[in-house]
Order: structure tokens, then C-alpha cells, then sequence
């Protein structure tokens, strides 16, 4: 059994008094048997577009591990460089 997120963001991860990352909002979440998984034949789709992999934007694209790492990356990536930002340091 497996679990994919669906809309992981950086408003769905807090963090701890300990510095400890946790993941919540596991309204989009889906327990499945197999790595991928096909959209419902109402084609809704619901996540973040800010957030979401490229291939998730295809009409019948499939949510996966794959694009939780991606949607990760994507929430690094924008916590890393909004902390420069607020820093007031030159990025580079």
C-alpha cells in the first residue's frame, strides 16, 4: 500500500518546535495499491497549479510519487529563496 500527497505546497508543510518538517492537509491524498493511478472519469482535477508538475497539467495525466517530488523540489526551492529574500544577503 502506498499513499501519494496530491497537493503538496508550502502551506501544507509546518514546522516543528524542533525544526522537524510535517506534512498536513491530506484532503487530495490517495492510498493506493500501485505506484501511479488514473483521474476519475469526471476528469476534476484538484491541486495547486503553482505547485503541480508540468505532466499533471496534461488532460489525462496521472498523479504519482513522481510529482510529490516534484511539488517538494518546488516547495524548497521557493522556502530556500524566499528565506534569501527576507535575509536581506545577495543570493549569490
Amino acid at each position: 500500500m502506498s499513499q501519494i500527497h496530491g497537493d503538496l505546497k508550502g502551506s501544507n508543510v509546518l514546522v516543528s518546535y524542533d525544526g522537524t518538517a510535517r506534512i498536513m492537509d491530506f484532503d487530495e491524498s490517495l492510498i493506493i495499491p500501485d505506484v501511479t493511478l488514473q483521474w476519475a472519469t469526471t476528469n476534476k482535477k484538484r491541486f495547486s497549479i503553482h505547485w503541480a508538475a508540468p505532466e499533471l497539467l496534461e488532460v489525462m495525466g496521472q498523479k504519482s510519487f513522481g510529482l510529490d517530488v516534484y511539488s517538494l523540489g518546488m516547495t524548497i526551492l521557493v522556502g530556500r529563496n524566499s528565506a534569501e529574500a527576507f535575509s536581506g544577503k545577495v543570493p549569490y
